[in-house]
């Protein structure tokens, strides 16, 4: 076997609940699934002397990343700060670490934020997260 494998338990979700005098990240607890996707948008320029094949035009297109995570509802600091966030349909900075040790950080939009409960169980809670702007990567030390 080759290559390293991480825990789930590494893969990490911030949100930058403060700025002054410096950045504050709080991690969103209670978290049992999360994942991230980085999407990217082609630009076809297929035309007849293409024999057939389709040609995408390289380094074009709209890229985009999308944070999802779900789990345990709890009473953290992060929970509150995002949906006081969709309350007011604003943004927010946030930053999702791998077990790797790389990192992905931006400003975020959140299109959605959940909460449901069974009659006999823990309330859950999920949101998702699409990049507002320019997502900064950061690789492992």
């Amino acid at each position: 076997m080759s290559g390293e494998a991480f825990k789930g338990l590494d893969f990490i979700l911030e949100v930058q609940t403060a700025t002054t005098p410096t950045a504050v990240w709080t991690k969103v607890c209670g978290l049992t699934q999360t994942g991230l996707t980085i999407n990217q948008e082609g630009v076809d320029i297929t035309d007849g002397c293409s024999q057939g094949w389709r040609e995408m035009l390289e380094g074009a297109g709209v890229r985009n990343m999308s944070i999802s995570a779900s789990g345990n509802a709890r009473d953290n600091a992060a929970q509150r700060f995002i949906l006081a966030k969709i309350l007011a349909n604003e943004f927010v900075t946030a930053r999702i670490k791998r077990g790797y040790g790389d990192e992905f950080s931006g400003v975020w939009q959140i299109p959605s934020n959940g909460y449901s409960a069974p009659y006999n169980g823990a309330e859950t809670f999920e949101v998702t997260l699409e990049s507002a702007g320019a997502i900064t990567y950061t690789a492992a030390p």
